[in-house]
């Protein structure tokens, strides 16, 4: 049976909402033969993850996946019957039309006795925390009579796993450098000491950090994509010995989890990067989404004791996400500190691939509902 599915995403960060989107939407129907409708409110923002999709239209369909722009008309001259399942990522609100129509559903259904009415997915923000595993599939109450399903994706048993693609970790093993001179890499930058992936938030310290990594004695690469700002702009490169950096293509996903691959160690933020920095097995730095009252302090050190990660990681990503890059680097990236750091990323990459992945944790529920 083919599993019929909307996704609604609400684009909030530029790149994030719209990347975890994407990436749910191409597995459902690669992977699992469903057949999905991405709904999104700025297809620009998709645009920048796959080129293939026009900005310009409101209706395409690219690699398996029907997307159309979130708009209230099409919303509402929208003729298809209501899908199996509707996934609101990240909690996003659905369309005032669309939802008159599942409570409408959902009226006939209770009163006739006969069907099933659509299944509401909350697909929530991910988080390490423990209280996830007690909200995890816990319905949403509401006046309307609509029975939403709170879906907290995360790193344990309880919780509803990561996006994992079946070959991720696979093509990963096999990652070879040499490709990165299709990105625009020389030759002969190839084979440094250190290749690292810079995708952070602008007030990320890459400029204490570029001075850390002059100490070491040893090159160091980083590729910054193309539109990711950094404080390195005013930097003058030929006053640097050891450290270099260019700016590469900003890349579709798929290369995006080929570049993780292929460095050292990666620069990562938000949501979508950081799960894919951990399928690459390689040390990462998480560059986490800031929040009031210092929280987001207490979901980095929530992950960092689940993935049991050397105190000295610990401590460079709470300065790291204080915009400081902690005087330990020295340390961190070469001898018993760096080889430590590498066997905990590969053990927790190794724990969570005994879990099931998001995805199918996700059409196994809805199966369980039906």
């Amino acid at each position: 049976m083919t599993r019929r599915i909307d996704v609604f995403c609400q684009v909030i960060d530029n790149l994030g909402d719209i990347g975890v989107s994407w990436r749910l939407a191409r597995q459902l129907t690669q992977e699992h033969n469903c057949q999905v409708r991405l709904w999104v409110d700025r297809i620009e923002s998709l645009n920048r993850l796959e080129p293939a999709v026009n900005p310009a239209l409101q209706k395409q369909s690219v690699s398996g996946v029907d997307i159309w722009l979130c708009d209230d008309s099409l919303v509402a001259h929208d003729s298809r019957p209501l899908p199996d399942l509707v996934i609101a990522a990240f909690s996003c609100d659905l369309p005032g039309v669309y939802l008159q129509r599942l409570i409408e559903q959902r009226q006939q259904v209770d009163a006739t006795g006969t069907g099933s009415p659509t299944l509401w997915i909350q697909l929530e923000y991910l988080s390490a925390q423990p209280w996830v595993e007690g909200f995890h599939l816990q319905p949403s109450l509401r006046s309307d009579n609509l029975k939403p399903v709170y879906f907290f994706p995360g790193f344990t048993a309880h919780t509803g796993g990561l996006i994992r693609e079946q070959n991720i970790v696979a093509h990963a093993s096999v990652a070879d450098r040499s490709w990165l001179t299709q990105l625009g890499v020389p030759t002969e930058m190839v084979d440094v000491r250190r290749i690292i992936s810079v995708f952070t938030y602008p007030d990320a310290p890459l400029e204490q950090f570029v001075q850390q990594l002059e100490q070491l004695e040893s090159d160091s690469l980083l590729l910054i994509p193309e539109g990711i700002r950094t404080d390195l702009a005013h930097l003058d490169p030929g006053k640097f010995s050891h450290v270099h950096w260019t700016t590469i293509p900003f890349l579709r996903q798929t290369d995006y989890d080929r570049l993780l691959a292929c460095t050292d160690l990666n620069l990562v933020r938000g949501e979508d990067s950081f799960v894919r920095a951990i399928w690459a097995g390689k040390p990462f730095i998480w560059n986490i989404y800031r929040q009031q009252e210092r929280e987001h302090h207490h979901k980095l050190q929530a992950w960092l004791d689940r993935a049991r990660m050397p105190d000295s990681v610990g401590k460079a990503m709470h300065q790291w996400s204080e915009g400081c890059a902690h005087p330990i680097w020295k340390k961190l990236v070469s001898g018993p500190d760096w080889y430590a750091w590498q066997q905990a990323c590969l053990a927790h990459r190794n724990e969570l691939i005994s879990q099931d992945s998001l995805s199918l944790q996700l059409l196994r529920f809805y199966d369980q509902e039906n």
